[in-house]
């Protein structure tokens, strides 16, 4: 197989927009042993966790085979994170990131009024 370099890029927190980072590890591609290292790192400000330095979004297909199915738009797994992330970033807007977090999911469907 050969390899193209992808392009990293420092990130902010995809969840608060904070550059406040502390490392927890550094990884290497397991699955098909691709050169690379990436540090997971923890926001210190609302504690989410991701990859930083990390490959750009344009040149990230370089580690997954299209046949990659945990990375498609149509796994489970994905939809859950992109809708996870979305109620977090409600979440922090609406000042429910304490005990009210658990009520997010019947709020953002209508079943929960913020009021009383």
């Amino acid at each position: 197989m050969s390899f193209t370099e992808p392009t990293i890029e420092r990130a902010s927190c995809d969840l608060c927009g904070a550059d406040d980072w502390e490392t927890l590890f550094i990884g290497c591609d397991r699955r098909h042993y691709l050169p690379g290292k990436f540090g997971v790192v923890q926001c210190r400000r609302c504690g989410h966790l991701q990859t930083n330095p990390r490959p750009t979004r344009n040149s990230i297909q370089i580690y997954y085979p299209e046949t990659y199915a945990a990375h498609s738009l149509s796994c489970a797994r994905v939809n859950r994170s992109l809708r996870d992330l979305t109620l977090l970033k409600l979440a922090r807007e609406l000042g429910l990131m304490g005990n009210c977090f658990y009520r997010l999911p019947l709020i953002a469907s209508g079943k929960s009024c913020l009021h009383g």
